[in-house]
């Protein structure tokens, strides 16, 4: 702990230190040298990066194809202070989605596709490939000013290439190893010069996976396959007006990717399951985007869009090889995550002034309906509770009877509907106070209100005993008996055996999101930046497992942050570094029901209080011509500050959030000469972190890297490429365990190889 708050502490010095160090060395750059400039299009101001205060990674479309980004998780890898994969991620050490039970529950980070802000299961695993896309933007820290809910933590941003005026396209070919291949491809006409066109981009992506599951014989148990249809419409019938249409279907499938231990090695990466494991999204989503320029300083700005997307869950639910009946289980679930918005903003700028206000509109529905068949292993949850006791009680070796069955069968059937209505007015501003200074000022007025219903009903054909009769008083040790373990177990079993008949209620919330900085401008090449932000996430009610409805109140985040922006090297290199620290209360976050002996039994509670702060570096320079450098690092430090139980039993104050690795830092090289030969080199590193709020199932560090080369000659293109190629063996999730006592984990993708052709036209 010592040597992780002494480098943190000398991160965070050397980022202040930069601010003075900088302006004096960096030196007016020529045209020529200038570092290529990009601009920021996810903030209601459009902006440079440079002149971007918040911390924010971009990746364009030339980045996201010389480094081999082909969906998020490699944009994640690339990003200092963001980890994850295609099941979520994290920014600042904090989790997109906490794994509440409540279906559609505000989250922590958003996820925009084309104006589209995807929500439910569309957002967790039904985003992610970047075949045609324009853009990717990832914003670290609070966006609830810029984006209202779901963005305390911070946002993705993807956009989409756009028409252009021209007939071409491009076809790709690929395959790798685990039987992966790829099929892609795109189509742009210019239907009317200057006036319409349309773009048409196809990607499909399969494979095996890399898990095999010995119970039933598949090599492709993980497998892991995708597809983006898409369609864009660009019509501009004057110099003034704008319109652009945007239609996808998105289609993910994955298999399981646990794999449990026991007698197996991690690397075996062996399923037990006897049931197939199917978790499958489908969405179609659309938008229109309209810009009118109304003056030379006033413009207007609609953006409409709209979701409809479900998925459907079929998996073992006890990951082992027992069928139902014998200690197996089910897990059927099927989810609709629907949603329509409206924004209308008017933007303004002149010499010295830019500003931009409007309202917003969003209507999101979601379903989840489930039927589950569980076999509870009541041997394993008994010795939980007591050591030994699952053979007191399930067999006649210590007592002459047996008082429980070693399986209580269960059915589980119920519903949970969720229905968000929000509306929201935005303001913010931007006033240059001299050469040197610029301040800025926003506020958003965010209005929410939920409706929600939900019912459930547990059934069971087990025989619970009344108590133990004449062994009832049979010492168990630490004060219990025989009688106080039959009246203690058969409480919890009863009620997660029950009928919760139909709920229905409705919660409204709402909130000022207020921000506001300051920005100084040493000289062209040096800005430094003050601001503070507000931001939130709505409360609401959820089912737990064992059939109670709970409430949980709405959290804020303040969020007060330094920034240094620079260009370095006479101009060949771009250095960016953000300072934070975060005052977080009433966090929501999801622990094990108190009373309950099993980890699936999950409750929302409001933490007292929690701290985040950290610091993000980035360097990007051009070495020469031919070679580029990217680098960065990030230092994330989470920590609950005031955190126990609802019923006081346990006290997580001082632990670190689950999921939330400190260190987080990557480095990498790309080059490219004019005979067409190109190469690319990355190494990311991800710091250790706990799998659990408890702090005690902890993943170690590892570093991932990556490498592709390839030849391009005129419109012809072949690589080959590499995936963490020193076979990195590391877990995603070591807190999974089967129903009969098998420790498990969810692992990184191995060692890949593969090659791919592009033909463009």
């Amino acid at each position: 702990m010592y040597s992780q708050c002494r480098s943190i502490y000398y991160l965070l010095t050397l980022a202040c230190s930069l601010a003075f160090t900088l302006p004096a060395i960096a030196e007016e750059p020529s045209d020529a040298e200038r570092f290529e400039e990009v601009v920021v299009f996810g903030q209601k101001i459009e902006r440079t990066l440079q002149d971007t205060k918040e911390s924010v990674e971009v990746f364009t479309s030339e980045m996201l194809e010389e480094r081999n980004l082909y969906n998020l998780s490699d944009v994640y890898l690339l990003t200092p202070g963001v980890s994850g994969d295609q099941f979520g991620f994290r920014i600042r050490g904090v989790r997109n989605s906490d794994g509440a039970a409540l279906p559609n529950r505000a989250d922590l980070a958003s996820v925009v596709l084309d104006g589209v802000n995807a929500t439910g299961w569309v957002k967790s695993s039904g985003a992610g490939q970047l075949w045609d896309v324009g853009q990717v933007e990832v914003y670290r820290g609070p966006q609830s000013t810029n984006l209202g809910r779901n963005a305390l933590a911070g946002a993705i941003v993807v956009n989409t290439h756009d028409p252009v005026y021209e007939n071409g396209g491009s076809i790709r070919l690929g395959a790798g190893e685990y039987d992966t291949t790829e099929i892609k491809g795109h189509a742009n006409f210019s239907l009317i010069d200057d006036v319409s066109a349309i773009r048409i981009s196809i990607e499909e992506n399969e494979s095996d996976g890399f898990s095999d599951n010995i119970t039933r014989g598949e090599d492709d148990y993980a497998h892991v396959n995708s597809a983006v249809y898409r369609l864009k419409w660009l019509y501009e019938p004057t110099d003034d007006l704008k319109a652009v249409l945007s239609y996808q279907r998105l289609k993910n499938e994955f298999g399981s990717t646990s794999t449990f231990l026991g007698v197996y090695d991690r690397d075996d990466r062996i399923a037990l399951a006897d049931a197939p494991a199917d978790f499958d999204t489908e969405a179609d989503l659309a938008s229109l985007t309209i810009d009118y320029r109304i003056n030379d300083n006033w413009s207007l700005t609609s953006v409409t869009g709209y979701q409809d997307g479900e998925r459907t869950r079929f998996n073992d639910t006890d990951q082992t090889s027992a069928p139902v009946g014998s200690g197996g289980g089910i897990t059927s679930r099927f989810s609709e995550d629907n949603n329509w918005s409206q924004e209308l903003r008017f933007t303004y700028e002149n010499e010295s002034i830019r500003g931009s206000s409007g309202i917003y509109f969003s209507e999101i529905e979601a379903e989840r309906s489930q039927e589950n068949v569980v076999d509870l292993n009541l041997v394993l949850l008994f010795d939980d509770f007591s050591p030994g006791l699952g053979t007191v009680l399930t067999t006649n070796l210590i007592l002459p009877v047996v008082l429980y069955q070693p399986f209580y069968d269960t059915r589980q059937t119920g519903f949970t509907n969720v229905d968000t209505s929000t509306w929201a007015a935005f303001t913010e501003w931007e006033f240059d106070l001299g050469e040197k200074w610029m301040a800025s000022i926003g506020v958003r007025y965010d209005n929410e209100e939920q409706d929600y219903s939900t019912a459930s009903s547990t059934f069971s054909n087990s025989v619970l005993p009344n108590l133990g009769g004449p062994f009832g008083g049979i010492p168990l040790g630490g004060g219990l008996t025989i009688d106080t373990a039959i009246f203690l177990i058969n409480t919890q079993l009863a009620a997660f055996t029950s009928t919760v008949p139909q709920s229905d209620q409705s919660e409204d919330f709402d909130n000022f999101l207020p921000s506001a900085g300051i920005t100084y401008y040493h000289n062209e090449e040096v800005s430094s930046s003050f601001f503070v932000k507000k931001s939130y996430r709505s409360g609401g009610s959820e089912l737990t497992l064992l059939n109670g409805i709970n409430d949980f109140d709405s959290e804020e985040l303040w969020n007060y942050e330094y920034s240094l922006r620079a260009q370095v090297f006479e101009g060949r290199g771009v250095f960016n570094t953000n300072v934070y620290y975060g005052d977080w209360t009433n966090q929501q976050v999801a622990i094990q029901e108190p009373g309950t002996t099993n980890t699936a039994f999950t409750i929302t509670v409001n933490a007292g209080e929690s701290t985040i702060f950290g610091a993000e570096v980035s360097l990007n320079y051009d070495l020469t011509d031919n070679w580029t450098l990217y680098s960065g690092v990030a230092v994330s430090k989470t920590e609950y500050d005031d955190f126990q139980s609802p019923d006081g039993s346990e006290d997580y104050s001082g632990n670190d959030f689950s999921f939330a690795p400190e260190l987080t830092a990557n480095i990498g090289v790309t080059y490219f000469n004019e005979n067409g030969f190109f190469f690319n080199a990355s190494a990311s590193y991800t710091d250790s972190s706990y799998a659990d709020v408890a702090n005690i199932r902890e993943m170690d560090s590892y570093t991932l890297l990556n490498v592709n080369a390839g030849y391009e000659y005129k419109s012809f293109k072949i690589e080959a490429y590499g995936i963490n190629v020193t076979d990195e063996l590391y877990d995603v999730n070591n807190n999974i365990r089967a129903t009969d006592g098998t420790p498990g984990t969810r692992l990184g993708a191995p060692r890949q190889y593969g090659g791919r052709v592009t033909f463009t036209f």
